[in-house]
């Protein structure tokens, strides 16, 4: 073994017990969704959009940091609720980020593009070189501010009222709105069915709700139905909800009337899959306000944290000392060879 070797099997060894020395660790960092998208803004408008924070290890607190990048605009518009003091507790897989948008009254109009840096570092490293961070989190945001009326609605889920014989049917929407107008009604066409012999029973419309559904975001309100003198049973009630001449949601759904003497307690919906003509929305509507209309992306980054070097230090040393003995003895057993 030449002296170049030696020194070059050294330094591999060294690098590979550091980069595996003990108590470095790796953990799994996502957002959804990774964007802020909003092309109907007028001047004035103000929401919250929610972002999901999760991670695959909660076994340690993490501190969230971010930055906000871009157009000069949106360092002034966009407002991270609890910047200083957000963290991932311990625990806790998913934490929501609120970022508030807020755009002034006297805005230009015209687009606008940026984003929002976003990284983990562990709550209780007190020194920053202790920590190295692989991959970062980016989340786009691109706003378009306009002075027209834009109006648009995206229906997660419907669901009958179970109600008793003599009140007027009612079924229950949650609708989130896209645009950039007040929600106060949309048209609805609801077929009912008999339960047990799938006749044909009766034909009603809706569109009055009950709440009016304020821009950019999610509501559940309910819509009275054109059905009277129903008699007491059960039906399946096809639902068509419209936007124009467009089906937005369209479902086969469980309906129930009861006698005046019993309660409420039936179920109100059923998940039917075989009807082929009805099937419930599949898309996945996030749990608060966001910009994005029918997607919940996922995307995963890698944060690796590495313990205090005090601790990686004894390891690497005691590592050190082994390796200097294994060489040395290497080299002796050389040189015994060439002394004979």
């Amino acid at each position: 073994m030449t002296k170049t070797k030696c020194i070059g099997s050294l330094v591999a060894m060294v690098m590979g017990l550091i980069l595996l020395a003990p108590g470095v660790s790796a953990k799994a960092f996502g957002i959804a969704p990774p964007y802020i998208v909003n092309d109907n803004l007028k001047p004035g408008s103000n929401f919250v959009y929610v972002i999901d924070l999760n991670t695959n290890d909660p076994s340690d607190a993490m501190k969230v940091e971010t930055e906000i990048l871009g157009d000069p605009e949106l360092k002034e518009w966009l407002t991270i609720q609890n910047k200083d003091t957000l963290t991932m507790p311990v625990g806790e897989q998913h934490v929501p980020m609120h970022v508030g948008i807020n755009v002034p009254k006297d805005a230009k109009l015209g687009n606008y593009k940026g984003s929002i840096r976003v990284k983990v570092v562990p709550a209780n490293v007190k020194n920053p070189q202790d920590v190295a961070i692989l991959l970062g989190a980016n989340i786009a945001v691109e706003l378009d501010v306009i002075n027209y009326d834009v109006t648009d609605y995206w229906v997660k889920s419907v669901a009958m009222n179970t109600i008793k014989v003599g009140q007027p049917a009612s079924m229950r929407l949650q609708v989130k709105n896209l645009g950039n107008t007040i929600i106060s009604e949309l048209p609805a066409q609801v077929e009912l069915y008999d339960y047990k012999t799938n006749e044909f029973v009766a034909k009603g419309t809706g569109s009055q709700l009950t709440a009016q559904i304020y821009p950019h975001t999610v509501k559940e309100a309910e819509m009275r139905l054109d059905f009277t003198d129903l008699p007491i049973g059960q039906y399946w009630a096809k639902v068509n909800v419209l936007k124009g001449q467009e089906s937005v949601y369209q479902n086969r759904l469980y309906m129930a009337i009861n006698d005046l003497d019993l309660n409420n307690s039936l179920k109100t919906t059923v998940d039917v899959t075989t009807d082929k003509n009805f099937k419930a929305a599949a898309e996945a509507l996030p749990p608060q306000v966001d910009s994005a209309p029918k997607t919940n992306v996922n995307v995963a980054t890698t944060v690796t944290v590495r313990a205090p070097l005090t601790n990686q230090m004894i390891g690497v040393v005691i590592a050190l000392l082994g390796i200097i003995v294994i060489v040395t003895s290497r080299i002796y057993m050389v040189v015994k060879k060439r002394r004979r």
